[in-house]
């Protein structure tokens, strides 16, 4: 953490952030950050507002905040936490279910090289979009329930996440060619996949 930042937070504050970052979470509730540090509900929500209001944390929703990474705390990057993590671990907090789907999924399952511009999950529930910087967004797409099927988990990074499996991945973007980058795009997965 660079010297600024390090001097701003309180010694609370410090404890909090350094054991969510040891816990391997990317976000955190009051729930999480208590149970950590054995802390009241009440105490825990002001300890990720200040986080917030200080620049260590990114407020994703009601109660639900995303750490910003110690390499940005340093100055070393803008956010840097990753969007596909960070969507999963709030998703789950949250108590919805979820899959990568889309350019995301093909990404994950290798059918593709570059890495999609913005993270796609399928959800069975609209929710907005979280813009987690400048450059990294997570597009929450909402499908019907009888169309949420086909996943599996995949390790990624230190984690499980849910994915659309390789055949779901392939006739989603067949169906969705406004998600999968165009006709061209779609076709190169298909390819890829066979």
């Amino acid at each position: 953490m660079n010297a600024g930042k390090a001097a701003s937070l309180s010694p609370l504050e410090q404890r909090a952030y350094f054991a969510l970052v040891r816990a391997g979470r990317k976000v955190a509730s009051p729930q999480v950050v208590g149970d950590l540090l054995g802390l009241t509900a009440i105490r825990s929500a002001k300890v990720l507002a200040a986080l917030k209001a200080k620049g260590a944390a990114l407020r994703l929703g009601r109660g639900k905040y995303a750490l910003v990474s110690p390499e940005a705390m340093q100055g070393t990057g803008a956010f840097a936490q990753d969007p596909l993590a960070v969507a999963a671990e709030f998703l789950e907090l949250e108590g919805q279910d979820y899959m990568a789907a889309y350019l995301s999924a093909a990404y994950l399952h290798g059918l593709m090289e570059q890495i999609p511009q913005a993270v796609q999950i399928a959800v069975t529930k609209q929710r907005r979009e979280l813009r987690l910087s400048e450059s990294q967004r997570v597009r929450f797409v909402a499908v019907l329930p009888r169309n949420f099927f086909g996943s599996q988990e995949l390790r990624y990074g230190e984690r499980l996440i849910k994915v659309t499996d390789l055949e779901k991945t392939v006739l989603d973007n067949l169906d969705r060619l406004d998600l999968a980058g165009g006709f061209g795009q779609a076709v190169d997965i298909l390819r890829a996949a066979s």
